[in-house]
């Protein structure tokens, strides 16, 4: 055919070249073929091009192909599955120019780009996010993504589940959620990170700013990745110890109490350390501890964070009083005229 002589010109393009007639023969394909698919271009001429379709996902071809060779112009592009000579399948993008009415031709010329191999690497860095998205949402550690300025570029999901911010919320950057005390530890780490891309700092730990007003006491762990085009930035792992420094504190705290009876302390400090030790341990409380005097009146004794009205108020019920009975019977006191 007139065009077979032109099959130097396609020779060494990248793409599959052919000519299918108005039959669905194929009449000429490039050599590019063997490099795609494994068949030969002898191999492959004279036979109908529905051979090499894979018609489990296109079985609307024939219907297609039709329409394609009624319709003089070009058509596509088409994601076109073939038949790979081992068996596998590799997905091309098909341009097709109908040229049945020329005579040099007398078919529909199509340009094949093989996409397998890009679709696959789209499809695994697709997986790829996926799990990364799936990991930082259900970690409990907070991962932030920072530019070289401080910045906020990312932040996990767990933020608000530690902090109470919305990860969409407004986190500019992040030197703004540190304690005023902690600045200075914060800076300077953060100066190193910016010095040397790759280098790590950390552990660390500073007090982060929670959303109810709180500070959460966070272990952060930093690496410096600015040098990588894929990240551009500061990654800053951080885990909330807070639960943690406040149940050492409890111990550490106990351990004096402890320490004071061993010492013999007397009976009066030891108390008032035990309810100054609950009164920081439960937010908006105080404690008071009372005992039953020799006229058989309960009375506050220790109480030290108690306003001295509301002490007195409690300790003017005398016997019988509100408190006394809920004392004695492990009731609740309400008092509504105090």
């Amino acid at each position: 055919m007139p065009f077979e002589r032109r099959g130097s010109l396609v020779e060494h393009v990248s793409e599959v070249v052919s000519v299918i007639d108005a039959a669905g023969i194929i009449t000429y394909v490039s050599p590019s073929l063997t490099r795609h698919l494994g068949w030969t271009s002898d191999e492959a001429v004279g036979r109908p091009i529905a051979d090499f379709v894979c018609h489990e996902r296109h079985p609307d071809f024939e219907d297609v192909f039709a329409i394609v060779s009624a319709a003089p112009g070009t058509h596509g592009p088409f994601g076109l599955n073939l038949l790979h000579r081992d068996g596998s399948t590799r997905l091309f993008q098909s341009v097709v120019t109908n040229r049945l009415d020329d005579p040099d031709v007398q078919g529909l010329v199509t340009v094949a780009r093989d996409e397998t191999d890009r679709m696959e690497a789209e499809e695994a860095l697709r997986a790829a996010e996926a799990r990364f998205r799936a990991l930082v949402k259900f970690s409990s550690d907070i991962v932030v993504l920072t530019d070289i300025a401080g910045l906020v570029r990312y932040v996990s999901p767990s933020v608000e589940r530690v902090l109470g911010i919305p990860a969409d919320g407004d986190i500019q950057n992040v030197f703004d959620l540190i304690h005023p005390d902690d600045l200075p530890v914060a800076v300077e780490a953060f100066r190193r990170l910016r010095a040397e891309p790759g280098s790590s700092v950390g552990p660390v730990e500073v007090r982060l700013a929670a959303l109810d007003g709180s500070w959460r006491n966070l272990e952060v762990l930093a690496t410096s990745l600015s040098d990588d085009p894929d990240v551009g930035g500061i990654v800053f792992n951080s885990r909330d110890v807070s639960e943690r420094r406040r149940a050492e504190a409890l111990v550490s705290e106990q351990a004096r109490v402890l320490e004071g009876i061993a010492l013999g302390l007397s009976l009066d400090t030891t108390i008032h350390r035990v309810v100054d030790m609950i009164d920081r341990r439960i937010p908006d409380a105080m404690g008071s501890v009372a005992a039953f005097e020799p006229d058989g009146q309960l009375r506050h004794a220790w109480a030290p964070n108690l306003p001295p009205d509301l002490l007195t108020a409690l300790n003017a019920g005398g016997p019988g009083g509100v408190l006394e009975r809920s004392v004695r019977e492990g009731a609740p006191a309400i008092f509504s005229d105090l």
